[in-house]
């Protein structure tokens, strides 16, 4: 009988682990074309050229930034190529190790914020959308996570400070910080958990939600994509906060790979995952070996994670030899001579998934072109103007006539909007300034005469 037990849970785990097919490479690129691109439709003059050049993405493509860059443990001439590294080739961040309690708080009730706010600062002055990591971790292990004084207190002490903790820390990077990987790794690290039991970690979320309500909390953790089984554990640790109220934002995948990254398990994990229906965040990407393995896996979890219509961004867990957590994991070598993985990396997001184009419209002033995401510079007639198309826009209608539009083409029943270059998008719920927007989900366009239109985009 327990042999039978055995064998149905087996076969029942195993079933689970395989059930979702990875996409073939052009199902891949079709989906990155669905999810990622708005469909551009521009009028103007018949014969008219219209120059499109991408500025920036819309979609968080992140790296973690070392405080060493920050507190004078780098060379100034490393620091200077790190910043500017950093700045030219990723437009999102995440605090790497400075905002752990251990280092702002190493000894009880003494804080320290230093490296965590130049880190903030620096970021903000370069327009670089930067994640706090992390609130809470529950691993004693060298007291990566747990600071060392906080095992001689009592519970009750600690349960106090772990909710006072909350306060200070969201507090105050409130008007700095949108997003936080609230806790983690609590799949594999339980020490607050073991102390305290099994509801405090239901409470960090609780009590930091109540401190900034519109903040994002992630809950981040590892072995979920790389064909580990634990990505099971963690659905159903989710899934039983989300039954009890746990105000859990998103969902955060690390990607650390010291094995071959197999696209096939990072689609399986993230094909369970999204029947949670949170935002999935790949939050630490990073592989080792040699070059060209190295860059193989880069482009196997990034194309198969971009594709993937759950997932809101991808970061890697560091760039740099001279300053990562583990050798030969960076993209530059130590002495920043770029690695295979840097020029696969540019390929990808600022080669294959990046618009730079010049159409003619056609003897009716029509033309149509698919724009990734993100912000850009569209030159008519010697005129540059600037345009943005937010993650989730499917659609957008521009027009650069030098005679008026017709009210209907861009806007049925409204009429025309008197700016220099009318618009009209058609977004998956989120505004953008200056724009009339048509909230849709994202299977969903509006044909010309103002018509649904429902795709089918797996």
């Amino acid at each position: 009988m327990r042999l039978l037990v055995f064998f149905s849970i087996l076969l029942t785990s195993c079933a689970y682990m395989v059930s979702a097919q990875l996409p073939s490479d052009a199902q891949l690129d079709s989906m990155i074309v669905a999810h990622r691109t708005t469909r551009v439709t521009i009028t103007g003059d018949p014969g008219v050229q219209v120059n499109i050049q991408q500025q920036r993405h819309a979609f968080p493509f992140g790296t973690a930034i070392s405080r060493k860059a920050f507190n004078g443990d780098m060379a100034a001439s490393d620091v200077e190529k790190y910043l500017d590294t950093l700045e030219t080739y990723f437009n999102a961040g995440v605090v790497e190790n400075a905002m752990k309690w251990k280092n702002i708080e190493p000894e009880k009730d003494q804080y320290s914020f230093t490296n965590a706010d130049k880190i903030a600062d620096w970021c903000a002055e370069k327009n670089i959308e930067l994640r706090g990591h992390t609130v809470f971790w529950g691993r004693l292990e060298n007291n990566w996570g747990v600071p060392a004084w906080q095992e001689t207190v009592g519970d009750a002490e600690l349960r106090t400070r772990i909710r006072e903790h909350a306060r200070v820390v969201i507090q105050r990077y409130k008007d700095q910080f949108l997003e936080w990987d609230l806790l983690n790794e609590p799949v594999h690290w339980k020490w607050y958990e073991n102390q305290l039991g099994q509801g405090i970690h239901g409470d960090m979320f609780r009590w930091a939600h109540a401190e900034h309500p519109e903040a994002k909390l992630y809950v981040n953790d590892f072995d979920i994509v790389n064909g580990s089984s634990d990505y099971v554990d963690y659905v159903n640790l989710i899934k039983g906060w989300l039954a009890d109220g746990v105000p859990v934002h998103g969902i955060g995948a690390q990607g650390h790979f010291f094995r071959t990254a197999d696209a096939s398990d990072v689609w399986n994990a993230l094909e369970a995952l999204k029947e949670l229906e949170l935002p999935i965040k790949i939050t630490e990407f990073d592989a080792g070996g040699r070059e060209l393995r190295q860059a193989k896996q880069l482009e196997a979890v990034y194309r198969t994670a971009f594709a993937h219509p759950s997932i809101v961004g991808i970061t890697a867990w560091g760039f740099w030899d001279g300053r990562h957590w583990r050798d030969g994991g960076g993209w530059w070598a130590s002495d920043w001579q770029p690695k295979q993985a840097s020029q696969r990396y540019k390929n990808l997001v600022f080669g294959e998934w990046w618009t730079d184009t010049t159409i003619t419209l056609d003897s009716e002033g029509n033309g149509v072109v698919h724009c990734f995401q993100g912000k850009y510079d569209i030159t008519v007639n010697g005129t540059v103007h600037k345009e943005e198309f937010p993650m989730g826009t499917t659609d957008a209608q521009l027009s650069f006539a030098s005679t008026e539009v017709s009210p209907q083409l861009l806007h049925p029943g409204r009429g025309a909007i008197p700016r220099k270059a009318d618009r009209v998008f058609t977004t998956n719920g989120r505004a953008c300034r200056n724009r009339t927007l048509q909230y849709l989900p994202a299977h969903i366009t509006l044909d010309p005469d103002g018509q649904k239109r429902v795709h089918d985009l797996r």
